[in-house]
């Protein structure tokens, strides 16, 4: 997920800091939320392209990579799996890294700690929750309700700065790139189409 997101969103986002600073320093918040709308639109149209390629993929790319050894054909199976559901949660991966650059160009620091705090915590108790019942399968939904979670709580404590900036706009985005994406990863595998690339 960290390789997939460094390849499409890093160049961008570092590009959106330089303007975001400038339009929240100039007080054009109307301005602000219409670059962050748009430029979250772009992020998604990279990468849930991506998401969904790597999710029909996930088989052959585990086989490769790890079916060698002592990691058996269930191994791959179980990998492969996570590996999708790890997918599902990659645009707000993404997307969080914008959100973090707002909190920086707002000097809210204070704020993006405690929402730093929060990730770990959710993580770290999905974690307990889910692994004994869900095994390395936990772990994956774990991360992905994490990072929604911590998305979610970061734009919604952005809206009540009562800055101007529309929020909810970006919620529209995310949400529909998870629909996407779930989607995808139901038909995929709920639908019974991983058989078709079960080599």
């Amino acid at each position: 997920m960290n390789f997939a997101a460094q390849i499409f969103s890093f160049s961008l986002v570092a590009m959106m800091f330089t303007r975001m600073s400038e339009l929240i320093a100039a007080r054009d918040m109307t301005t602000m939320g219409t670059y962050l709308d748009n430029n979250f639109r772009r992020l998604t149209r990279f990468v849930m392209p991506l998401s969904i390629g790597i999710t029909v993929a996930s088989m052959q790319i585990v086989q490769v990579l790890f079916e060698r050894g002592h990691f058996d054909h269930a191994d791959t199976l179980l990998t492969s799996r996570t590996m999708a559901l790890y997918m599902v949660g990659l645009p707000a991966v993404v997307i969080n890294q914008v959100v973090a650059r707002i909190f920086h160009s707002l000097n809210r620091m204070r704020d993006k700690i405690w929402l730093a705090l929060q990730y770990v915590a959710t993580a770290t108790l999905g974690n307990l929750l889910l692994i004994p019942s869900l095994q390395v399968t936990g772990i994956a939904v774990s991360a992905t309700l994490s990072i929604n979670l911590h998305v979610g709580l970061g734009l919604w404590i952005l809206s009540r700065y009562r800055t101007g900036m529309r929020t909810s706009g970006f919620i529209r985005v995310i949400l529909r790139a998870y629909a996407i994406g779930a989607a995808v990863y139901a038909l995929f595998y709920l639908g019974g189409l991983d058989a078709l690339t079960d080599g």
